[in-house]
């Protein structure tokens, strides 16, 4: 990462840790690199870093079909580590799965009401919005972005916004 990507990163964090939501978020298409992005942030800053797909789907399976849209929010709280200094999300594909009924954006905002959280999404962000798919597929999402800093990530490297 350049030095000056790096400040803009801290005033970033800074940013988000001190709003009302204290969310990062880190919007990148597969392959993009935001796994490896979010893994160094975690640890260099002593946070969790939570793939959330396998433990949430186990958690889920639990749970009837019926019951698991209700039990999202709660089931990801309790996997995050409320001793770290916040968490740094990868994996939440499993939360465009139409059936869960789920709007990842906000519970990523419902989250961090409490702890900050760095937040990947796999998708692009058209204008101020954050969109996922193509409209033809079962998993299309289009969300307007909530005011937070925003890193997206491609192949030539991590874009930041202040939004």
């Amino acid at each position: 990462m350049s030095t000056e990507f790096q400040s803009a990163l801290d005033e970033g964090i800074r940013h988000a840790a001190s709003g009302r939501h204290r969310l990062l978020l880190v919007i990148g298409e597969a392959g993009s690199g935001k796994s490896a992005f979010l893994q160094s942030i975690a640890a260099a800053r002593a946070m969790q870093f939570l793939s959330l797909g396998e433990p949430l789907g186990i958690r889920l399976l639990e749970t009837s079909p019926r019951t698991r849209p209700l039990v999202i929010e709660d089931t990801v709280r309790q996997l995050i580590d409320g001793t770290r200094a916040g968490v740094c999300m990868d994996g939440t594909d499993i939360l465009f799965n139409p059936a869960l009924r789920c709007d990842p954006l906000r519970l990523a905002c419902s989250i961090s009401q409490n702890t900050f959280v760095a937040y990947s999404l796999t998708g692009r962000v058209e204008g101020k919005r954050f969109v996922r798919g193509y409209p033809d597929h079962p998993e299309f999402y289009s969300e307007e972005l909530p005011s937070v800093p925003i890193i997206t990530l491609d192949r030539s490297g991590p874009t930041f916004h202040a939004y």
